[in-house]
């Protein structure tokens, strides 16, 4: 009984600095990356590779898939609030514009530029309230996909953009960034 009360102790007094010092949903948005992220690498099998929190200048980009289909730029966002895609609301607005910026700063960084990999497209993941119920759709000519529908998105994904020595290179560049 001593156990189980220390251990309810200890639960409560984090619960409450949790919710006291509002890290809640940074914590929610840090989970909502790393499910994006396992999602992402369940394409390591098909010649793909994720770079995890690429920073470009100021800001990062959550997530950079490079593979035989091109480079991909990845945003995830969580919400306790259910999104609303069509129309897309604001806050889906705002990410679309923000990830749409990072794949034009990474389309246009002399790294990669100079591999020749072309266009980095951008993509946006969902999770959170009802994430399961957003279907694969378009946002401002962006897809976004609710976080279990990202694997019907990765489906689509081509295979020959890139070569393999392009991939392994832009990979590098990326991982040593």
């Amino acid at each position: 009984m001593v156990g189980g009360g220390l251990v309810g102790v200890a639960s409560a007094l984090w619960l409450w600095v949790v919710q006291v010092t509002g890290t809640a949903p940074t914590m929610m948005g840090d989970l909502g990356e790393q499910f994006t992220a396992a999602e992402l690498r369940t394409l390591s099998r098909s010649g793909w590779s994720v770079v995890n929190h690429v920073l470009l200048q100021t800001r990062d980009i959550d997530h950079v898939l490079v593979g035989p289909g091109g480079v991909i730029a990845v945003e995830t966002k969580w919400s306790s609030l259910p999104w609303t895609v069509d129309p897309p609301e604001n806050r889906i607005r705002d990410a679309v514009e923000s990830i749409r910026a990072h794949a034009r700063q990474l389309t246009l960084w002399h790294s990669l530029k100079s591999l020749g990999v072309g266009q980095v497209r951008p993509v946006l993941i969902l999770w959170g309230a009802r994430a399961d119920e957003i279907p694969l759709t378009l946002a401002d000519g962006v897809p976004v996909a609710g976080g279990p529908a990202a694997r019907a998105w990765l489906a689509t994904l081509g295979s020959d953009a890139l070569t393999d020595e392009q991939v392994r290179r832009a990979w590098e560049a990326l991982d040593a960034r």
